[in-house]
Parts: structure tokens; C-alpha cells; sequence
């Protein structure tokens, strides 16, 4: 059975199995799980990388590229205990060749608390990097591509932080998250720009939108992707809180919903990802999101997991149509609809997984790369690492002004901020030694680390919750309804004062709390009551415009 998707009111069905009725959720598929099984789907070892820091491994056309990033402890960072200071490393791109990775200078990024979001393209002309950064109070969503001088950073925007990126047409587009910065995004990143349209939340729905001096999207973006004909999908949360894909169909602008009801499951693994995986069907997409969705021609279904009860980590999708999965550090192959557990080698639990266009698996466990299927080696060598690989001016980004065409770039005056707390990015006694070296010589993303505060705590001297940022059209005397609604009644927060802060050029509405306690607790009332927030809690004293009386 199929249902057609109706612009902002599309019903999506579930696949039926038997006399499963339509509508209801059912599961298809079985494990196998007989040593045989696990003997023909082995994976052997093919190179080690001595680093114990995220390590991911990229297959593109023309070459298998591996990424890793570097983390200074905090003593060798300050030079205590008879350690030099030494300065970040970045993010190391190697490239596999015959059993060994080479990590090229210029393959290198420099940079601090980064890490390889994805890499795309062909190589060695037409390379693009995503990469995220971490400071203490926002994301740093970046941009890097391939020159004749090697990486070049051609974008990075505070607050960005990449969903996915698809191709569409002859445009490489990106989809970013809502932030304290800004809405969520279509950013082009190479070719034309694209006209896709994100769907605004409807007017009549919410204060958000009514209030807001920019409208906000719909769908709160988790991942981002295309099918083979060259429809994209986008998988999230609406306004409403329900989950659904936002779909655009090949060549059209405006974008239809597929509604996905009844979706529930437990606690992510730590190192779960949400992804939009592109299929082997012409409009065929798998959504890996601790469960594991499919969805085909405007329908879709959820499919059993190969362990009952255990979250899906992470997923790839090979050529013939074969989805692999990592659920608890073991890899599991589908296949007509069968489960099959593939063979690591013993001790071994997979940390990354990623699939190649020539049907080789390639996984990453205890600083080791593993490979099944296709080509054992990538075909880049390292005389290539070192050629020209030029973009020239057709890969080049657009301004900034002309770079996205999906509206204004300013934020809802109550629109609140992505993520979490923060992360500082330091990890500690790390002693990672990863290839390259050198100084970030990019002024702006220097300076941008060095402006930010550090996460708030207990040792705080003055723990302030960023709760919202305030848009360019946002009027000097906004009273922040929603914000203010949320606190009524909380007589817990006698003691917060309310401000709105002014910081690098922006507005934000503030809390000084007195205590690490008593932030944590307004973070998580005004998160969970003021729909799309996320506020952080950082340890700062910024410039204070004006009081805010919230009357508890």
C-alpha cells in the first residue's frame, strides 16, 4: 500500500508484513547468526594508526582518507610537570596505501577541538571536509577543501553544526541545526546555489512564530541526505514534537512531510549517530537513529535490529544494497532481509563504519583499520597526496551574504541555543601523538576560541545560563513570553537575575545564577519548557544592556 506525501500534511504508511494491519508498527527479518555466516563476512586488518583520538576512516572516489585529531592535556597545554607547551595539533587527513597511512602536511588542519564531521568529493581535485569544532559555549561548524596548497579553510561560522550534506543536482549542499546563532540552514557549499526551501513553521502554531522577528523551520534537522534520483530527505523533530522526514522531491523547491508515528526507544549509545543513509533503490533511504528506518517511494517502515533490546551506534550502506550496522561494538550485515553478525578479530569492538562506492567495508577498532569486500587498499598513492588536486574558482564558496538562500540571517528573540552545556574539548592526560604540527594561523578562528568562556561549574566564580540570543529586529523592551511563562511558579530561582548581555555583536537574554546547582536547574526547566531551546550554562560576566524582572 502507498500514500502519497501532500505538502506540510503528507501520510506516510508503514510497510505491512502479513495481515499487519496498516498504520502499525511491525518489524521484519531474523538474525543469523551461525559461524559460518560469520566466517564468509570476516574482516581483516589492513593498517594501524597509533592514536587513541576519534579516529574515522573516509572512503571517496579515487582514495581511502583517514582523520584524526589531536588533544593537548591541560598540563601540556599550561607546560607543567616538566612538559613543553606545545601547541594544538588539528585534525591529521592520512591517506591508506598498501598497509600503511601517510599523514601529509598538507593534509592538515590546523585548529584546536576539531574533529571530521564527513568527508565527500573525488580525489585528489575535488576533496570537501565538514568539521566540527567545540568551544565553550557554542559549536564552530567549518568548511575545508582540497587546493594545490593542500586543506583550506573557505567557511566557519560560529554556533554551525552540520546535519549532513547531500548532492543535489550539480550543487553540493549542506544542512546545518538551529543554533543561539542562527536558524537551521541550506548552506551550498559547492557549485550553483541551491533553491531549496526549509518549510517555516505555520503560522497560527505557536508563539514562537508569531512572536519571532525570523521564522523558524519546522523540522529541527538530526540528519541529512539524498537518494540516488536525487530526492533529499531531512530527518528530525517537527514544531509539535513529533518525528518525520522532510522530503523534497527531484526538482522541486518546496518540501512535503512524511509523518513518522509511535517512534520510541531507550537511551543512545554514547557514540550513536543519526544519519541518513542513501540506498540502492532510486528513492530509497535508511535512517539510522539508534532504531533503523527505510524509507522507499514516500513509504516507510521500521526495521527489526539484529540485537533485541541494543541501540543501533552507527550504519553504512554498500552498493548492492546491503545495510551494516554497529550495535554494541559488533557489526551485523542485512541482507534479504536476514541479520548476519560479521567476524572481528577477537577483543576487537568497532568505533567507526563507513562503506565505499566499489562495496568495501571499512571499519576502525583499537586504532586499527579493518576492510571487507571490494578493494583491499585505496587507489590514491602517496606520490598522489602530494599532486595538485586544484579546485579553482568554480569550488569556491560564495560571500557569506550569498553563500545560503534559505532566508534571513538573524534568530527568534526566545529561539534559545543548540546542544548542551559545553564542551571545553579538553580531555586530559591524553598523550596522543597524532602526525603534523605546527600553529593555527587563522586569525579569526584563534581569536573566537580565545573569546569564549569556559563551561561553567562548581569552581565557577560566576555561573551564568545563556538562555536565548535576540534577533536584529528584536525590540530593546522584548519581554520574552515563552521564557517567562516557563519560570512562573519556580520560586526555586529566587536569586537569578535575568539580563539581557551583549557579546561580539549580539544580544542575549541571561541568567547570573548563585550557584553551579541552581544554573543546571534552570538549563533544564527552560530546555524542556521552551520549545526548540537548548540553553547553555558558561562561566562568563559579559556586558550587561539591561535587568529582566521575570516575577517568579
Amino acid at each position: 500500500m502507498s500514500t502519497k506525501a501532500t505538502p506540510r500534511a503528507a501520510q506516510g504508511t508503514m510497510v505491512t508484513v502479513g495481515d499487519a494491519p496498516v498504520g502499525r508498527e511491525v518489524t521484519v527479518g531474523s538474525t543469523e547468526t551461525a559461524g559460518a555466516a560469520a566466517e564468509s563476512l570476516r574482516f581483516t586488518p589492513v593498517a594501524h594508526v597509533d592514536s587513541s583520538h576519534h579516529l574515522r576512516v573516509h572512503p571517496i572516489e579515487g582514495a581511502v582518507l583517514v582523520s584524526t585529531y589531536d588533544v593537548p592535556s591541560a598540563r601540556e597545554v599550561a607546560g607543567g610537570e616538566g612538559r613543553a607547551r606545545r601547541p594544538y595539533q588539528g585534525i591529521s587527513i592520512g591517506v591508506l596505501e598498501g598497509g600503511k597511512v601517510a599523514f601529509p602536511e598538507r593534509l592538515r588542519m590546523a585548529g584546536c577541538c576539531s574533529r571530521v564531521f564527513t568527508v565527500v568529493g573525488r580525489w585528489p581535485d575535488q576533496v570537501d571536509a565538514l568539521v566540527t569544532g567545540y568551544t565553550a559555549r557554542a559549536s564552530l561548524g567549518e568548511h575545508w577543501a582540497l587546493g594545490a596548497q593542500g586543506f583550506r579553510r573557505r567557511d566557519a561560522d560560529l554556533g554551525r553544526s552540520y546535519t549532513g550534506v547531500a548532492q543535489v543536482g550539480a550543487s553540493l549542499v549542506g544542512l546545518t541545526g538551529p543554533n543561539v546563532f542562527e536558524v537551521s540552514r541550506l548552506v551550498t557549499l559547492r557549485g550553483p546555489l541551491t533553491k531549496l526551501r526549509l518549510a517555516s513553521v505555520p503560522k497560527g502554531t505557536g508563539a514562537l512564530r508569531d512572536q519571532s522577528p525570523v521564522d523558524p523551520t519546522d523540522l529541527r534537522p538530526e540528519a541529512f541526505g539524498a537518494t540516488r534520483d536525487g530526492t533529499v530527505v531531512s530527518y528530525g523533530a517537527r514544531y509539535a514534537g513529533d518525528r518525520a522526514l522532510e522530503v523534497w522531491a527531484r526538482g522541486e523547491k518546496q518540501s512535503t512531510f512524511v509523518p513518522l508515528p509511535g517512534l520510541r526507544w531507550g537511551k543512545l549509545p554514547d557514540d550513536a549517530r543519526t544519519q541518513v543513509l542513501q540506498g540502492a533503490g532510486a528513492r530509497e533511504a535508511w535512517i539510522v537513529d539508534g532504531v533503523v528506518l527505510r524509507y522507499l517511494n514516500g513509504n516507510w517502515e521500521r526495521v527489526d535490529l539484529p540485537v533485541p533490546g541494543a541501540m543501533v551506534s552507527m550504519g553504512a550502506v554498500t552498493p548492492d544494497g546491503a545495510l551494516w550496522v554497529v550495535v554494541e561494538g559488533a557489526v551485523f550485515k542485512r541482507g534479504d532481509g536476514v541479520w548476519r553478525r560479521a567476524s572481528l578479530p577477537e577483543g576487537m569492538k568497532a568505533e567507526d563504519l563507513a562503506a565505499g562506492s566499489e562495496g568495501a567495508v571499512w571499519v576502525v577498532a583499537d586504532g586499527v583499520i579493518l576492510h571487507h569486500g571490494g578493494k583491499e587498499k585505496g587507489k590514491a598513492a602517496e606520490k598522489s597526496a602530494a599532486g595538485p588536486g586544484g579546485n579553482g574558482r568554480r569550488g569556491e564558496l560564495r560571500s557569506k551574504h550569498a553563500r545560503s538562500d534559505s532566508g534571513d540571517s538573524g534568530d527568534s528573540g526566545d529561539s534559545g541555543d543548540s546542544g548542551d552545556s559545553g564542551d571545553s574539548g579538553d580531555s586530559g592526560d591524553s598523550g596522543v601523538s597524532t602526525p603534523g604540527g605546527g600553529r593555527d594561523r587563522t586569525p579569526t578562528a584563534r581569536a573566537a576560541r580565545e573569546a569564549f568562556p569556559k563551561p561553567g561549574g562548581v569552581k565557577c566564580a560566576q555561573n551564568l545560563v545563556v538562555l536565548s540570543m535576540l534577533g536584529k529586529g528584536t525590540p530593546e523592551a522584548y519581554d520574552f513570553p515563552l521564557t517567562r511563562k516557563a519560570l512562573k511558579g519556580h520560586t526555586e530561582l529566587a536569586g537569578v537575575r535575568f539580563v539581557v548581555t551583549q557579546d561580539r555583536g549580539h544580544r542575549f537574554l541571561s541568567a547570573f545564577t548563585t550557584s553551579f546547582e541552581q544554573a543546571m536547574k534552570l538549563q533544564r526547566l527552560v530546555r524542556s519548557a521552551v520549545t526548540g531551546s537548548t540553553p547553555r550554562v558558561v562561566c562568563a560576566k559579559p556586558d550587561v544592556v539591561r535587568d529582566v524582572a521575570m516575577h517568579l
